[in-house]
């Protein structure tokens, strides 16, 4: 599985080591960040009418791809883990 997989047309995707199942339907996608912080998706076949989720995750894994999108992403990605973790720890749900 690379950056960006399309064409994905399995209804599970097993992780390894983890044993872990996530099942997927065939318009669902998912976007995995692994424990060593590399991100990968799971895209069904991506088609002019694709739903809005499948565009979502793909936008994603191009904006984190590009030199210049990338960094900006990954701040405000820290900046909301951080958000999250003063909630946590102040006994509140993260939203």
């Amino acid at each position: 599985m690379g950056i960006i997989d399309y064409g994905i047309d399995e209804q599970e995707t097993s992780t390894s080591g983890a044993g872990t199942t996530i099942e997927l339907g065939p318009l669902d996608a998912a976007f995995i960040v692994k424990g060593d912080l590399r991100i990968e998706a799971v895209i069904p076949e991506f088609t002019e009418d694709a739903p809005d989720n499948v565009r979502m995750v793909a936008g994603l894994m191009v904006l984190l791809s590009q030199e210049e999108t990338h960094d900006v992403l990954m701040m405000m990605i820290a900046d909301a883990l951080e958000g999250a973790r003063a909630l946590v720890e102040d006994g509140e749900e993260p939203q």
